[in-house]
């Protein structure tokens, strides 16, 4: 993840966490795994507002946070719940097929399917 998160900072794309995990952890996790300088302050946990994905909300205040809006943005998850917060934000999804979901991932509706974050610019460029 590590080369495509450099790799898209280097194009000049914005980028975000959104997740239901708690705020702290996730700045935490961000942190020890030497990630949080990808993000800055677009990192928002499902506490740090009085809503959470699946609700549009959650997703649209990172996207605020990064100075962009819906229709030049896109999520990149790996769960129904990702894909019905990308959905209704009104933004395309791209799923991960090694993520959290008991539902096999290409049944979950997304725009575009990657095994690898090696795939990721291909699949945005598709999108």
């Amino acid at each position: 993840v590590v080369s495509a998160l450099e790799t898209l900072q280097a194009q000049g794309v914005a980028l975000g966490v959104c997740t239901n995990k708690p705020h702290g952890l996730s700045e935490m996790v961000l942190e020890e795994l030497k990630l949080s300088r990808f993000f800055g302050d677009a990192v928002l946990g499902g506490d740090a507002l009085a809503i959470r994905k699946p609700d549009a909300g959650h997703l649209l205040e990172v996207i605020r946070r990064l100075g962009h809006s819906p229709s030049d943005s896109l999520m990149v998850g790996d769960s129904a719940t990702d894909v019905a917060t990308a959905r209704n934000a009104g933004m395309p999804v791209i799923v991960v097929d090694f993520g959290y979901t008991n539902t096999p991932a290409s049944a979950l509706g997304a725009d575009a399917l990657i095994s690898h974050f090696d795939s990721l610019q291909n699949a945005l460029t598709r999108l």
